[in-house]
């Protein structure tokens, strides 16, 4: 048997089951990760701005279109699962039967032979993408935001505007009144972990700012 399911978990590891995942976002045009949008700027560009007379008006959002190849997929899942649930029955009847000798030896062999197959890169790795991969995602727009966010605050150190008027300029909403309030110079002199730090900018607000920054740096 162990050396049967050796060979199914070769068949598996050389050829998973997988699935392209695509993640479609409106993102200030300088943290695009592709230049898909040049196919179709008509629909995938929006708030075209003209920086001086005479030059080409530039998109200050385009649609990223991100794509990858991803192991976490359901019958994956399932089988790393079931070897799982078949090494803890193999402890069991270690644990239960004790005397009897020919199941033990049995289950012992198989269960070592599992521990050695959810051993291998393929669950090892999948295991660490199942766990990880919202993190990994939101690691990647938090890089994103933070760069956008260090390059548009410092042109507008001095703008005398509170949030309600960027917001009225730039036609997007941040929220609560108690934000509308604030002065945009006082939360362009932050920095990115500070302004994180603000109790409240959550994650959807703190979009919604960067955007309104981007919007109004790039008509300077």
């Amino acid at each position: 048997m162990p050396a049967r399911l050796g060979e199914i978990l070769e068949l598996i590891q050389r050829r998973p089951n997988s699935q392209l995942t695509r993640e479609d976002a409106w993102t200030p045009a300088a943290c695009a990760g592709s230049q898909d949008w040049l196919r179709d700027p008509a629909g995938m560009a929006r708030d075209w701005r003209q920086h001086a007379p005479g030059m080409r008006p530039l998109p200050a959002q385009v649609l990223d279109i991100r794509k990858e190849d991803s192991v976490d997929t359901a019958p994956n899942r399932f089988i790393r699962f079931a070897l799982m649930q078949f090494r803890d029955l193999c402890r069991d009847v270690v644990e239960r039967h004790a005397t009897a000798l020919s199941l033990l030896h049995e289950a012992v062999e198989l269960g070592a032979a599992l521990d050695a197959a959810l051993a291998r890169p393929f669950f090892v790795t999948s295991e660490a993408e199942w766990a990880e991969s919202s993190f990994t995602t939101a690691n990647k727009e938090d890089d994103a935001l933070a760069a956008e966010w260090e390059k548009v605050r410092v042109r507008l150190l001095h703008d005398n505007r509170t949030i309600q008027g960027l917001e009225a300029y730039t036609n997007r909403t941040l929220g609560t009144p108690k934000n509308q309030r604030e002065a945009v110079a006082g939360l362009a002199g932050l920095d990115w972990k500070t302004l994180q730090r603000k109790p409240s900018l959550g994650l959807k607000k703190l979009r919604a700012l960067v955007e309104m920054f981007a919007i109004a740096a790039a008509d300077l």
